[in-house]
């Protein structure tokens, strides 16, 4: 699930007196006469001229896929861009944090800097990365949200890809990069920053296991709740600490085609930072496994699919022995919070069907890892990575 989430940013803090709170309604941003208004501020405060306005999936969040006449009004834009461009409103809770959307912009631009290709920021008439749209609320009180214009990036999502052996290594060997050049790079605001996306936060899913209805489903959940209690957070302290993605799943990695790659396919480009956190950076492949198990479009076994990830990510840097111990636990923790928090959301508002997306396989891809034999599958990822390694 992608945590570009509903639930994602109505659940953080920023400072270490808050609390992580579920939230009880959806924070979708509300704009009067949408289309109208969305290009008049493209205008007003971009200078572009909208030709296409394309929406484009999201949890809490506006996104679209703007195209634009050739002519332009903005001193920071050098050339036109036939593909156009890519437009986030971001909900009413981010657009009033806006040290967090700076955060996040940083990330994005320390990894572009070291070659992991992410959204550049287009920036606004008067020089800003963020600009301002306003909008009537129910109660007739005027708000304001954050846009912001972004590069449109080449490619397409993984969901609904077939899942190739080659390509699961590529998605490791990824994995390990974005680790690699985030492990030392630090951004003051997340050193107090949290939300509860962060797996670190599993024991919350417990406040809203209710909006799952079927029982065997709801009590295997409670058990891996309990299981990375015991056996992750109680351990934490052995892992390495750093800034992570969060939520590398097939909706936030983009793909693309390329005739030289064994697979048919290369990465083309990194989306969605809102789950950026300083956190465990075991949790981002333990994150983009998950979401891979879920997929239901993998060509190799579903028992094989970590094996050929961790593969491409001892590629580039070892999982240390006691982040390897964990990462099984890591995994389903991370199926149970998407599918548990999907469930939630779709209880809030049912018209998002967009949410039970994972659901469709999620389910029966928890209940076949989480009960499958636990050291048969570690043995089996041993074997996949010895094989690569041997070559």
């Amino acid at each position: 699930m992608s945590a570009d989430a509903i639930l994602d940013t109505n659940m953080n803090k920023s400072n270490e007196d808050s609390e992580l709170v579920v939230p009880d309604e959806v924070r979708l941003p509300q704009i009067d006469n949408k289309e109208a208004s969305v290009m008049k501020m493209l205008m007003d405060n971009y200078g572009l001229k909208v030709t296409s306005l394309k929406p484009l999936n999201g949890y809490d969040d506006l996104n679209y896929h703007v195209k634009t006449e050739p002519e332009y009004h903005n001193p920071h834009i050098d050339s036109h861009r036939p593909e156009g461009y890519f437009l986030k409103i971001s909900n009413l809770k981010d657009s009033q944090q806006p040290e967090m959307l700076h955060a996040q912009r940083s990330v994005m631009d320390h990894l572009i800097r070291k070659g992991i290709v992410c959204q550049e920021a287009i920036k606004g008439i008067n020089g800003e990365v963020f600009t301002d749209i306003t909008s009537l609320n129910k109660s007739g009180e005027t708000v304001t949200y954050a846009a912001s214009l972004r590069t449109f990036l080449q490619g397409r999502v993984i969901a609904g890809t077939t899942l190739t052996a080659n390509l699961l290594f590529q998605f490791g060997v990824f994995t390990a990069q974005i680790t690699d050049a985030l492990q030392t790079f630090r951004v003051p605001f997340y050193e107090k920053y949290d939300h509860l996306w962060n797996l670190s936060n599993l024991s919350k899913v417990s406040e809203v296991l209710f909006a799952v209805k079927d029982d065997k489903m709801r009590k295997m959940c409670e058990e891996v709740i309990n299981s990375f209690e015991t056996h992750v957070l109680a351990k934490r302290n052995t892992f390495r600490l750093a800034l992570i993605h969060g939520d590398l799943n097939e909706h936030n990695v983009l793909i693309d085609t390329d005739p030289s790659s064994d697979s048919g396919l290369r990465i083309s480009g990194l989306l969605d930072f809102q789950d950026c956190a300083l956190s465990y950076p075991v949790y981002d492949i333990a994150i983009f496994i998950c979401y891979m198990l879920m997929t239901g479009h993998a060509e190799v076994p579903q028992e094989d699919v970590p094996g050929y990830m961790l593969a491409g990510y001892n590629s580039v840097l070892k999982l240390p022995q006691a982040e390897k111990n964990a990462l099984r636990i890591c995994i389903a923790a991370r199926m149970v919070m998407s599918l548990v928090y999907g469930a939630y959301t779709y209880y809030l508002d049912p018209t998002n069907e967009y949410v039970l997306e994972t659901a469709k396989f999620g389910w029966k891809a928890l209940a076949q890892f989480w009960e499958a034999d636990e050291q048969k599958l570690q043995d089996r990822w041993d074997e996949i990575i010895n094989e690569y390694e041997s070559k």
